[in-house]
């Protein structure tokens, strides 16, 4: 069950990702935040062959748990944010699929990741 504070999160993730309105062109992916630092955090190949991977739905508590214990000061929106900023290029470089099912992808991504999160 999803709480309040749940709520709020994944219509903030959902609002960034531009979700809830219209026919978009494109897919616009959020900026990455820094989990430390200043600077954005870059994905690293292993964490970008994971989410390149047909099954990365089925894995998205496992990838969040590794993220949450690289970076574990890090807020949980920030990680959220972070998965799927680090997903959303994948996803738009999808060939042969339409917007509407990229968009689908990865609100679907982005939902199971506000659930690992709480």
């Amino acid at each position: 069950m999803m709480t309040s504070r749940n709520g709020r999160l994944a219509l903030i993730v959902c609002m960034a990702l531009g979700f809830g309105g219209g026919n978009a062109r494109a897919i616009e992916c959020p900026s990455p935040q820094a989990i430390e630092g200043s600077k954005p955090t870059p994905v690293s190949a292993e964490l970008e062959r994971q989410l390149s991977a047909p099954d990365v739905y089925s894995h998205i508590p496992e990838l969040f748990a590794a993220v949450r214990a690289l970076y574990p000061k890090a807020p949980s929106p920030i990680i959220v944010n972070y998965l799927v900023a680090a997903f959303c290029p994948i996803v738009n470089a999808t060939p042969d699929i339409g917007e509407d099912l990229k968009t689908a992808r990865l609100k679907s991504f982005a939902d199971g990741v506000v659930a690992a999160a709480y």
